[in-house]
């Protein structure tokens, strides 16, 4: 009798799969460190680099982060320098990450366009030049309102107001003096 009660209490254990072990916890490693900390100047930091730039282009919902991140990408240009020559290889992964950021730069600005206003819709163009005021009034440096600037003008051309009336034309020049204000806070007049 005692031998059948441990093999049943044995059959049941093993049954149910037993007790669990308890996981050994894995042991801590040491980071990786990226190819910049490592060696700052590598083409594999401008890989990593051009890839985090394009990163952040794709993830960019508006104008104001393009062109924020345009002016990250424009001094990290202008103040690195590999000091190895890159290979083919090295070449090929940048291009086509630079390809890529420069189609995600595109999809922000095409996301951003704005309607073309029909013939003497004179509210639709008040709206629009509200819409821009607000834009660089929330710019927060040079790049951006220099973004912002670019697209009134490109919009501008094809959009005239018409024939305003008295006080659509003063809500024009309304808009017309926070434009500039918003502007001149964030482009100095050069001296």
């Amino acid at each position: 009798m005692w031998r059948v009660s441990i093999w049943v209490t044995a059959s049941m254990v093993v049954g149910c799969g037993g007790p669990t072990p308890t996981p050994t916890p894995p042991r801590p490693t040491k980071p990786v460190p990226s190819p910049c900390e490592r060696d700052p100047g590598s083409a594999a930091c401008t890989i990593a680099t051009v890839d985090g730039f394009r990163m952040t282009m794709c993830a960019c919902k508006d104008l104001r982060c393009a062109a924020r991140t345009d002016a990250v990408v424009k001094a990290w240009a202008t103040q690195s320098a590999p000091h190895e020559q890159p290979s083919p290889e090295h070449v090929r992964r940048v291009d086509k990450l630079t390809a890529d950021y420069t189609a995600c730069k595109d999809k922000v600005r095409d996301r951003s366009s704005r309607p073309t206003c029909v013939a003497d819709d004179t509210a639709c163009v008040l709206a629009q030049l509200a819409s821009f005021t607000d834009e660089i009034c929330a710019c927060p440096d040079r790049s951006c309102a220099e973004a912002v600037t670019g697209d009134l003008q490109a919009w501008s051309t094809a959009n005239t107001p018409g024939h305003p009336t008295a006080s659509q034309l003063e809500a024009i020049q309304q808009l017309r003096a926070r434009y500039t204000a918003c502007l001149v806070d964030r482009v100095p007049p050069s001296p």
